[in-house]
């Protein structure tokens, strides 16, 4: 609808997307997908990732948000002193838009009542350590807004990111990377050898 030439839509759920989305040539749904595994299945690097994510955190998922979006700029090291430069950086980098929920960063300690976070103090606090930890992975935070909606227990107050990816990730950081590969690997064998025993158990059982 925006032009995108390729969407690839990953839901650990089923049968969530509305027909005029699947029936789209362009868009392929990937579900019953864990987001941590994602490297399986996405075959080009993408330019924009966007995540709503529910009982899990953004750190874990992003090892596998950073294989399946495209590198770095050509233009890496650059002193970003010329308006002209930004602006080709921003068009070349990878864009990153995040919904980040309170309640499902903050941890039991800082969760009130209900699994609202309700200090305001404490938002900010999480917000900040989100973006202290998808910076790591080689992304600068370019903007945050509160969310126009909230969340669904009780008006959990939400917010939404956007990061451009301008550098490498951190060693540390390319560490969890390249961990998160080899894992998806192991875990697309394992799901394949259950499927193949599955199905040679329906055929013994004909």
């Amino acid at each position: 609808q925006y032009g995108a030439s390729r969407v690839y839509g990953v839901d650990v759920g089923y049968g969530q997307v509305a027909e005029k989305v699947r029936r789209d040539e362009g868009v392929i749904i990937m579900e019953r997908t864990n987001l941590r595994y994602l490297m399986q299945g996405v075959d080009e690097p993408c330019d924009v990732a966007t995540i709503d994510l529910s009982f899990i955190g953004v750190r874990k998922c992003m090892p596998a948000i950073c294989a399946a979006l495209k590198g770095v700029p050509a233009s890496e090291g650059g002193d970003g002193s010329s308006a002209g430069e930004e602006a080709a950086e921003a068009a070349e980098a990878a864009h990153l838009a995040v919904l980040i929920k309170p309640q499902f960063e903050a941890g039991k300690a800082r969760l009130g009542k209900g699994g609202v976070v309700r200090d305001e103090a404490t938002r900010q606090e999480i917000m900040r350590e989100v973006a202290a930890s998808v910076e790591v992975f080689g992304f600068e935070l370019r903007g945050v807004v509160d969310s126009p909606v909230a969340g669904r227990k009780e008006g959990n107050i939400e917010f939404l990111a956007h990061f451009l990816r301008t550098r490498r990730p951190s060693e540390e950081a390319q560490k969890e990377i390249d961990e998160a590969v080899e894992a998806a690997k192991i875990h697309a064998a394992v799901e394949s050898a259950r499927a193949a025993g599955q199905g040679g158990g329906r055929q013994a059982r004909r």
